[in-house]
């Protein structure tokens, strides 16, 4: 039978045997710091399998795979999962540039203070070397 519907050139020999999965209402959301994550069985398993594998592509220390949205919105994904070989050093030289940051200025929004960190961590990683 796969062999019969391996000739057919359109390929929907293959949506017999595993159909398209189900996108919709598949959301992930942070609620109070918890990821939560919803869709349908045969799309969170599809999901899985991407995030189980994510080590085997690392480009440069980091890998990633993005679970992707329903087909008919373009240029949008409902997450992405990031793994960082120096994950570690990272947060090390974040906490650092935070409280250096909030050292020499006020409390204030995160949305402003972000950028200030993001700036500093170039020299805290250039004071360790």
């Amino acid at each position: 039978m796969v062999a019969r519907g391996q000739g057919r050139a359109d390929g929907t020999w293959w949506r017999r045997w595993r159909p398209e999965d189900d996108v919709r209402a598949a959301e992930v959301a942070r609620l109070d710091g918890v990821l939560s994550v919803r869709a349908s069985a045969s799309l969170l398993r599809r999901w899985a399998v991407s995030v189980a594998t994510i080590g085997d592509d690392v480009d440069e220390g980091m890998s990633y795979t993005e679970l992707d949205g329903p087909k008919w919105e373009l240029c949008r994904s409902d997450g992405e999962v990031q793994t960082f070989r120096d994950y570690h050093q990272r947060v090390s030289v974040a906490k650092v540039s935070r409280r250096e940051v909030l050292g020499e200025h006020a409390p204030g929004e995160p949305a402003e203070l972000r950028p200030l960190i993001w700036s500093r961590n170039g020299a805290v990683r250039d004071r360790r070397r």
